[in-house]
């Protein structure tokens, strides 16, 4: 269903976000969360679990991205008051984790998965327009 709201744009779709990043999510993706913006740029935030034998090189070369994670590198070194809104974004609360960060055609999408669970790991993604 499509709807607007007074100011005539409307809430995105999972679907949509993943055309935005350039690939749908991995069909294991589980526990699913996401949010965007559209103020200056879009913005897009997604967070998602995943079994830990996970392969995620398809994935992140489907987004664009021509190198792996890199062990102990996080795009989010700090937490940005703009995502304080949304309780399921905790990428700073990980203590083993590989994050990677890409230019991909006019965007930009930063990802940081959370290796500390045992049982999973949980993939953060934000990805931005740099065009308005």
């Amino acid at each position: 269903m499509w709807y607007t709201n007074l100011f005539g744009w409307r809430h995105w779709r999972l679907q949509e976000a993943e055309a935005f990043i350039g690939s749908p999510l991995p069909a294991t993706a589980a526990d699913v969360q996401f949010a965007t913006q559209n103020t200056v740029a879009r913005i897009i935030w997604l967070r998602f679990d995943l079994p830990p034998q996970t392969d995620l090189t398809p994935f992140l070369t489907a987004l664009g991205a021509s190198e792996s994670l890199t062990p102990s590198y996080t795009p989010f070194p700090n937490p940005n008051p703009q995502e304080a809104a949304y309780a399921w974004w905790q990428p700073f609360t990980a203590t083993t984790y590989a994050g990677l960060h890409l230019n991909a055609d006019l965007r930009i999408i930063e990802i940081l998965v959370d290796q500390t669970p045992a049982d999973h790991h949980t993939v953060y993604l934000r990805a931005y327009s740099t065009r308005r």
